[in-house]
């Protein structure tokens, strides 16, 4: 693989913004386990289409290059802009015929090549990609190209492997949060010193033992028909750490580790203690919904107060203006979701990339504007109206949570102190847990 080309870094800044409007917070723990100036493997889990390798990408310091399925190159024009991208096809046997597979090997040369030039390569294990709470069985690819390089360059004693584990609040929607962990990284050069004659048991370890560590980071929820108290959980613990509007990228582990002790607890714990805590979970979260109101909402600060309602009053007209400023390229992108994308999997992927496309086009459209006009106050407006149009992001969230509260403070006194009774009992249960 070649050095990182222009166009990467033309993009990366680009998707950053993107990324950085799209997603209410992303929490970055422990990426200073990634070894610098040496050859790394970041082996990822993979929930969505594509969103997992731009979140990468736009917040590592260093340049990654990617392992991508080999069928997204079929167009011409596509796979140009994806090699430029530093994305490289690998062809599975399912995927394609034995002519494709034996393209592999210079695949396989290009990732040593890389590797040898101390580069990081991204790599999914799990081989394909699905919206769930869980670790795949991983695929043996990983193996098979650490084993590689290794005999490729057999003077080499250091060749590690970063388990990565991406999690989602909810992957499929926008203004989500992401929690991604760096695990330890694992030298495989010293697994192959143990099995130099032996390859099939080298990758197998090598997977084997990947296997075991991602599976540390990812929020797993193992069990069918466990979800449903897991989320009602998960919305208790995340209700308690509240995150500020800014920043957006931060380098918190708390979140992750709450999340994953309830996790834990939730695929070890016996049928009978789900079904007892199901049994106030549910009531709970129901009448909360009935009432419209959120469990955040329980535990306040209260929005609903003179001050914020004077806000919202005021900065109204400034981010309605900015609002239908910048509904036509989301309006267009939403669409291409809509009616393009048929798999869960891919509907943030591809509505982050239609978003990006068209807000492209539409700022680029006002450019060419204010040129040919002489005139550089009109690309200066859309500017402005594009930072109102995000504003607009920030008043519809404080809005909603001002009408929460205002409903939750209208209860009356028997039922607001069943609610509290029922998370109290709730709370109780997290506390043990984390």
């Amino acid at each position: 693989m070649k050095r990182a080309g222009i166009i990467y870094y033309l993009i990366r800044p680009i998707a950053r913004f993107s990324i950085w409007m799209y997603y209410r917070k992303i929490h970055w723990s422990h990426a200073e386990r990634v070894p610098r100036g040496k050859p790394v493997i970041l082996a990822v889990n993979h929930p969505t289409g594509f969103s997992e390798p731009v979140i990468l990408a736009v917040t590592m310091w260093r340049p990654l290059y990617f392992l991508v399925r080999g069928d997204f190159f079929k167009n011409p024009v596509f796979g140009f802009l994806m090699r430029s991208l530093n994305m490289v096809p690998i062809y599975r046997r399912s995927d394609t015929d034995f002519r494709g597979v034996a393209q592999n090997l210079s695949t396989f040369e290009a990732c040593y090549q890389t590797l040898r030039a101390n580069r990081i390569i991204c790599i999914f294990p799990e081989g394909s990609t699905r919206h769930e709470k869980k670790l795949r069985p991983l695929q043996k690819g990983l193996g098979r190209i650490a084993h590689g390089y290794m005999e490729r360059f057999p003077d080499t004693n250091e060749l590690y492997v970063v388990p990565v584990g991406v999690n989602y609040t909810y992957a499929e929607q926008p203004r989500t949060k992401v929690m991604i962990d760096f695990g330890e990284p694992i030298n495989v050069a010293e697994i192959y010193r143990a099995h130099p004659e032996n390859r099939m048991r080298m990758v197998s370890e090598v997977t084997r033992t990947l296997q075991s560590h991602m599976a540390e980071r990812i929020v797993r929820v193992d069990n069918q028909g466990r979800e449903e108290l897991a989320e009602y959980l998960f919305r208790l613990v995340r209700s308690d750490q509240p995150d500020p509007f800014f920043p957006v990228i931060t380098r918190r582990y708390q979140p992750l580790a709450r999340e994953l002790s309830v996790a834990e607890w939730i695929r070890t714990v016996s049928e009978e203690e789900i079904t007892r805590w199901l049994m106030v979970a549910r009531p709970y979260f129901g009448q909360l919904k009935e009432l419209g109101i959120r469990d955040r909402t329980m535990i306040g600060p209260s929005c609903y107060t003179w001050a914020n309602s004077l806000l919202l009053v005021v900065t109204a007209p400034l981010v309605a203006v900015g609002y239908v400023f910048c509904w036509p390229p989301w309006a267009l992108a939403r669409w291409i979701k809509e009616t393009k994308v048929k798999r869960i999997e891919f509907h943030t992927p591809v509505l982050q990339a239609a978003a990006l496309g068209t807000f492209l086009v539409y700022y680029l459209l006002w450019g060419i504007l204010s040129i040919v006009l002489g005139d550089w106050r009109i690309i200066t407006a859309a500017l402005i109206l594009g930072g109102l149009g995000y504003a607009s992001i920030w008043w519809q969230e404080k809005l909603a949570r001002w009408k929460r509260s205002r409903r939750f403070l209208n209860l009356d006194e028997k039922g607001c102190l069943e609610l509290k009774q029922n998370r109290a009992k709730l709370v109780k249960l997290v506390n043990q847990l984390t």
